[in-house]
């Protein structure tokens, strides 16, 4: 065969493939624009909770991916004898950078730090922070499980002459939840903590809160430095491991804007009840038994569209111990700054069959809560 009868034959070929490409994409059109009719007429099997669409969209059939710059507040604050400041240390992790997957009602973080409060040279931190949420329309529980090891203070005169403190041996574990309970519909928890659901009228509700934790701080020497311990509480105090449970009110509102903007606050005020564990020096150990009066705060502000969501959010927990009732001896504060952006994602019929067994166990919570909550 000729060269010409070689190209003669591939682009009679080319031309044949063209022109039956172009015959059958009708067919093609036809058989995909069938798929999609049957797919929307066709009855899914799935669970719808008990909600006012017009007020939230839950987005059930959505997962949400977050991406987020933090700045975490984890302090230990131990009170002054004298009216002096508080000794406070904390981690040394500045700002993190994070990553949230949100799937209907529940929402699970993880973050890598990126920017030091110090040079790591002065401190390093190691750490493990997981947060979780379960999020329901009157309902919301926070989880928390933390784990630090290297704290620092640049407070003075404690840290000088070199300008930081630093206690690579300390360290802190928390392992906590805190359950809120609205009395009114017109606030939706899921719909303004979740970054993936949304609620899109204004409203509010009190609530009463249900929080129940454990701690445990240790290090190889005291917590207070020999040179300032006759300023503090707990001079020598070593470990220090307390069970806390404790019961609290609040109100919550949320402002929506323009439909899209929208601003969110959550205030309570808690009363726990603590048992603590301190082990000195010396080896004597002391037991405690401790209330006090203490807050939680959580805001966030931010713009909702139908894909989308940027947000600014703003927590802090107090977590107080031992001492007065107004005046507590030790003080661990919880909380964080997070600028984020989440992108909504479809979730596509065939992968919500195989993930039906998942929703199933997701539902039990809904069903068994529209029982007791009307």
């Amino acid at each position: 065969m000729t060269e010409n009868s070689n190209v003669c034959f591939v682009v009679g070929f080319k031309s044949c493939v063209y022109t039956l490409f172009f015959l059958l994409s009708p067919c093609f059109l036809w058989a995909q624009a069938e798929a999609l009719k049957q797919e929307a007429e066709a009855p899914e099997q799935w669970y719808q909770p008990n909600v006012d669409t017009a007020m939230i969209n839950l987005y059930d059939r959505t997962f949400g991916l977050t991406l987020f710059l933090q700045q975490k507040n984890i302090r230990q604050n131990y009170k002054s004898l004298s009216g002096k400041p508080h000794l406070s240390y904390e981690p040394n992790r500045g700002t993190d950078l994070g990553l949230g997957f949100i799937y209907r009602y529940l929402a699970l973080s993880a973050t890598y730090g990126v920017i030091g409060n110090v040079p790591k040279d002065a401190i390093k931190t190691k750490n493990f922070d997981l947060q979780s949420q379960l999020l329901f329309r009157r309902a919301v529980s926070f989880l928390y499980a933390q784990y630090y090891k290297g704290f620092f203070t640049d407070q003075q005169p404690i840290a000088a002459p070199a300008g930081v403190y630093a206690r690579p041996d300390m360290s802190h574990i928390f392992l906590g939840t805190s359950t809120y309970y609205g009395f009114k519909k017109d606030f939706a928890f899921n719909g303004n903590i979740s970054p993936v659901q949304w609620q899109r009228q204004s409203g509010g509700t009190p609530f009463v809160s249900l929080d129940a934790y454990f701690a445990l701080s240790r290090g190889d020497s005291a917590m207070i430095p020999k040179a300032v311990a006759a300023d503090y509480y707990n001079a020598g105090m070593q470990h220090q491991r307390t069970w806390s449970v404790g019961i609290g009110a609040g109100y919550a509102h949320t402002f929506v804007l323009g439909k899209h903007f929208f601003l969110t606050g959550i205030a309570g005020v808690k009363v726990p009840v603590n048992f603590s564990r301190q082990t000195y020096e010396d080896g004597s150990v002391q037991q405690e038994r401790s209330s006090s009066l203490t807050y939680a705060l959580w805001g966030r502000a931010g713009y909702n569209a139908e894909r989308w969501n940027i947000a600014l959010t703003a927590t802090n927990n107090r977590n107080p111990l031992g001492g007065d009732f107004f005046a507590p001896a030790f003080a661990a504060n919880v909380g964080y700054l997070r600028l984020g952006y989440t992108q909504r994602f479809t979730i596509g019929k065939k992968t919500r069959k195989k993930l039906k067994p998942v929703d199933n166990l997701l539902d039990i919570p809904y069903k068994l809560l529209e029982q007791i909550i009307p």
